[in-house]
C-alpha cells in the first residue's frame, strides 16, 4: 500500500506522453492514465546514457549514477525508498512505521534536505543544511 506520507517525490510515467514526471506528494494522483514506476530505470540522449538507477514504487531505491555526454561519471548517490541511504532516521514508535525526522547524510556530512514530521505525518519542518 503507498500512502504518500512522508514521500517526498514519485516517479511516474503518463501513458499519452511517454516522458518521466516526478512530483511532490501532494501533486501526485495514481489513475489508469499514468504508470508507476518500478525497476530499472534508465535515462538516454542519442545512445549516451545519463542517469542510471531503479524505482521501487515510484521511489528511488538503490544506487543512481549521472554521467555526461562523454560517458564521464558526474555523481553517484544511494536510495533507500526515495531517501538518501546513509540519513539518519528517527520515529514517533518502536515499530518504526512513524517518521519523526530525517537528517540527510551524503559523505559523512550534514548535506541536503532535512525533514521533521508530526506524528500524524504531516510535514511540520523543512530545512535545507548548505553544501560546504
Amino acid at each position: 500500500k503507498l500512502t504518500g506520507k512522508g514521500i517526498k517525490r514519485v516517479g511516474y510515467e503518463p501513458k499519452e506522453r511517454r516522458k518521466i514526471r516526478l512530483r511532490f506528494k501532494d501533486e501526485w494522483r495514481i489513475t489508469e492514465d499514468n504508470f508507476l514506476l518500478h525497476g530499472p530505470y534508465i535515462k538516454k540522449i542519442g545512445d549516451n546514457i545519463i542517469e542510471k538507477g531503479a524505482y521501487i514504487n515510484g521511489l528511488k531505491h538503490g544506487r543512481w549514477i549521472r554521467l555526461n555526454r562523454s560517458n564521464i561519471l558526474q555523481d553517484k548517490e544511494e536510495y533507500f525508498l526515495g531517501w538518501p541511504k546513509y540519513s539518519k532516521k528517527s520515529f514517533w514508535d518502536y515499530s518504526k512505521k512513524k517518521l519523526k525526522e530525517i537528517i540527510p547524510i551524503q559523505y559523512g556530512e550534514k548535506d541536503g534536505y532535512y525533514y521533521a514530521f508530526h506524528k500524524n505525518g504531516n510535514l511540520a519542518v523543512k530545512g535545507e543544511y548548505p553544501s560546504v
